[in-house]
């Protein structure tokens, strides 16, 4: 009799293996990148403007391909997928632009938010009745157009649309960008409650500083890393043992070269890129 092997526990619900990621062929912004993002937490990619952050989502989700290197989900190879079959694996993505649209209604704009499932009427009356229960603010504006809210309620309008598909990942990149301290909080409150509706979070941030993000860390209590960015190169800072100490480490980048660093790319991606579009980092 042949005993039947225990499944495997340690396999990340998602994970990015040594990816090589660059724009318009010789633009190169992520070199060798890992990442593992483990079921039922909230995973922080952190770091300033220019580092990569929104390019290592977008390859994510297949929005860019990987010149080297491969992305799993639950083991299964997805680097070729298009972003739509990303949908019917359960994954939902709200990007760091507004994504709306602003001449459609509130409600509208949910129920295109439900067009994979648009032929059950039953599904998709739940989902609209699931987003008012988490959004009261998008009831009550139901019937006004997306375009005329402020900021931080089209912020919530977009991340009820994601997850009215019922996602098992959802990807937010920036989430609280340009949106009031007040609103910010309210949504930084939804997001750390997700995990425990089953929703696994993959959240890009902008915040190199160290104290700033340890603040953060500490409001996720659900956070199962937190994975900084310099000029599109890893590095955990915030956990290694050895600049805990004080001392300099030499797997780590110093904060003057991960600065100079950083800016030099940002100032390089300027003069190269073409005009802001749906790729632009």
């Amino acid at each position: 009799m042949t005993d039947t092997p225990a499944p495997r526990t340690d396999v990340p619900l998602m994970e990015m293996q040594d990816v090589y990621v660059s724009y318009h062929g010789d633009i190169s912004i992520l070199n060798g990148l890992n990442l593992k993002i483990p079921e039922g937490k909230i995973t922080g990619i952190i770091g300033p403007n220019g580092a990569g952050k929104s390019t290592a989502l977008k390859t994510l989700y297949g929005f860019l391909k990987p010149q080297r290197g491969e992305i799993r989900l639950a083991g299964e190879r997805i680097d070729g997928l298009e972003p739509y079959q990303f949908i019917e694996r359960g994954i939902a993505y709200v990007p760091q632009n507004r994504s709306l649209f602003n001449d459609l209604s509130v409600e509208d704009n949910l129920r295109l938010g439900c067009w994979v499932f648009r032929k059950d009427k039953a599904r998709m009356a739940r989902a609209l009745e699931r987003a008012y229960a988490q959004f009261p603010i998008l009831k009550q504006k139901r019937k006004d157009m997306a375009g005329s809210m402020s900021g931080g309620q089209q912020r919530f309008l977009e991340l009820a649309r994601a997850l009215a598909l019922e996602p098992k990942i959802v990807m937010l990149d920036e989430p609280t960008a340009m949106i009031a301290p007040k609103l910010s909080q309210e949504l930084y409150a939804f997001i750390k409650a997700l995990p425990e509706q089953g929703v696994t979070v993959i959240l890009v941030d902008q915040n190199p500083r160290g104290d700033s993000m340890s603040r953060k860390t500490r409001r996720f209590s659900s956070w199962s890393s937190t994975m900084s960015m310099e000029a599109g190169r890893p590095c955990i800072p915030l956990i290694c043992r050895t600049r805990r100490t004080g001392r300099t480490c030499p797997t780590c980048p110093s904060r003057s070269e991960a600065e100079e660093a950083a800016t030099g790319s940002a100032t390089s991606n300027r003069k190269r890129l073409p005009a802001p579009g749906r790729l632009s980092t």
